[in-house]
């Protein structure tokens, strides 16, 4: 993680990535998503939310799309 790079937030994650910031959370809150809390708030990098989008999209495509 680039130390310049600053933490964003569910808002500003769910916009990346073109979900609700509901969802944000809750894949969060599963460890399903790459992210960090400082205190009780949840906040993500935008490059490795993109590393796991590209993730996600080659396990898609991998498994046929299921």
């Amino acid at each position: 993680m680039d130390v310049k790079e600053t933490g964003l937030t569910p808002t500003e994650a769910s916009a990346l990535i073109g979900c609700k910031e509901y969802t944000i959370k809750e894949l969060a809150r599963g460890k399903k998503i790459p992210h960090y809390k400082v205190g009780n708030r949840y906040r993500f990098t935008r490059s490795a939310l993109i590393k796991w989008m590209v993730d996600q999209e080659k396990e898609n495509y991998m498994n046929g799309g299921k």
